[in-house]
């Protein structure tokens, strides 16, 4: 069995499990343990289940829980030479664990024949990543902070029957909202994040390419909202006529609870 579950998604942390079989990934430590803790008990599993953390990055709402979570799981983490240099530098590094590289574009193999490619994406941080899952055909494509969509990010995610997108922002209600130019200007760059908009055309290109389900995640608080997200990706797809079931196939994660497992 298949399964992906957001345990929180948004600016104030993140965090998915990916479950095949007994055997679970955690993606990002930007939770509490407990909430790890909960999420694995709906699923009939436990901290001694999880046999990997990866790391996309090293942002704080990605790894605020790293520590808690190492220390309770003893799991090998996984992440980028940069993203694991970053962390060093600030001292963020939990002693005494087991730490893998990923490099993009390299496979590497874990546990119940599950394959895990990693991919560069653009956002501002030391070396972040995606990534896509296998196990035989199926295939489970995961990106979130990225200011825009590089052509290898795009070639990798075809063929996943389900993705996990980032869709973090409505970019009227950012130019809209309380925060300062800056933060504004970063937010929409290139190395910042995605907005509505976008992920809803690298939606279509991926319907277009066999995807199945969606799932939209990293919604910005402030600048967005579920209801909006949902408007967007329906305008775009309907103005060009894309005959995908959004009540179906697009779920949006929640900021602050878990998801639905979700098969994959």
């Amino acid at each position: 069995m298949r399964r992906v579950r957001t345990i929180v998604s948004g600016s104030s942390g993140n965090a998915t499990l990916v479950g095949v079989g007994g055997h679970f990934i955690v993606i990002d430590a930007g939770c509490t343990l407990r909430a790890l803790c909960a999420a694995l008990r709906d699923l009939g599993a436990g901290l001694d289940d999880i046999s990997a953390i990866l790391l996309t990055h090293e942002h704080y709402d990605h790894v605020k829980g790293l520590g808690p979570i190492v220390r309770g799981t003893r799991a090998e983490i996984y992440a980028s030479e940069g993203t694991l240099a970053a962390l060093d530098n600030d001292d963020k590094l939990p002693s005494g664990m087991i730490y893998r590289l990923l490099r993009a574009e390299q496979e590497i193999d874990l546990p119940a024949d599950l394959g895990v490619l990693p991919f560069a994406v653009s956002h501002d941080a030391a070396e972040p990543l995606g990534f896509v899952f296998s196990q035989g055909e199926h295939r489970l494509g995961y990106m979130t902070d990225t200011g825009q969509v590089e052509a290898l990010a795009r070639q990798n995610l075809t063929g996943c029957g389900r993705v996990i997108l980032e869709s973090n922002y409505d970019p009227q209600m950012l130019r809209d909202g309380p925060y300062p130019y800056p933060l504004k200007m970063r937010i929409q760059s290139r190395q910042g994040h995605l907005s509505n908009f976008a992920a809803a055309e690298l939606a279509h290109f991926l319907i277009e390419q066999g995807v199945e389900q969606i799932t939209l995640a990293h919604l910005s608080q402030e600048n967005n909202t579920p209801a909006q997200a949902r408007r967007t990706f329906r305008q775009y797809l309907t103005n060009r006529s894309v005959d995908w079931s959004l009540e179906d196939n697009l779920t949006i994660a929640p900021r602050l609870q878990a998801s639905a497992a979700l098969a994959w």
